[in-house]
């Protein structure tokens, strides 16, 4: 089944509310406020944020009758989110979050264990934080060549000239 809409994100005590109008987001705003004033919960204001994308819209959004902030950009489970679409901020922070995990396993790589487990520990451990979520990302030659640098550098530390890039 083909999807050509992305609708609301939930995730645990997170919400994404995604919409085309103003006056949408605002009736989506309210009934989450109302429902969850209803069970006795209250939507943080501060935490609240607004990130408007190809809009000229200058209405703001309410919680509690007061304005929710406007942002440019937010973390959203894990991941930079930005009105441009710009990627930069988000790989370069997976590479920082990438080689942190990768210099933690120092030890391990200067140890003379074989490859393959060597491999495993790089891939379960460095690979998976590099390439957290990137079916939310635009990416372009220019972002895989940067991803692609990364892991070559990190292959050629651990395995010489043995190994390129997988």
């Amino acid at each position: 089944m083909a999807f050509n809409r992305l609708d609301d994100e939930d995730f645990a005590d997170d919400i994404a509310l995604l919409s085309h109008s103003q006056k949408h987001m605002q009736e989506k705003t309210s009934c989450v406020e109302t429902t969850a004033g209803s069970i006795g919960l209250k939507i943080s204001h501060s935490k609240s944020k607004v990130m408007k994308i190809n809009t000229k819209s200058n209405s703001d959004v309410l919680i509690d009758e007061k304005s929710v902030e406007n942002v440019t950009d937010f973390k959203y489970l894990g991941s930079c989110l930005t009105s441009d679409g710009n990627m930069n901020r988000e790989i370069s922070a997976r590479i920082v979050m990438a080689s942190t995990a990768f210099y933690k396993l120092n030890n391990i790589w200067k140890n003379r264990i074989m490859k393959d487990p060597k491999l495993k520990l790089y891939t379960s451990n460095v690979r998976s934080v590099l390439r957290f979520a990137p079916e939310t990302w635009r990416t372009n030659q220019r972002i895989k060549s940067k991803l692609r640098g990364f892991e070559g550098r990190c292959l050629k530390k651990n395995f010489g000239n043995s190994m390129g890039a997988a």
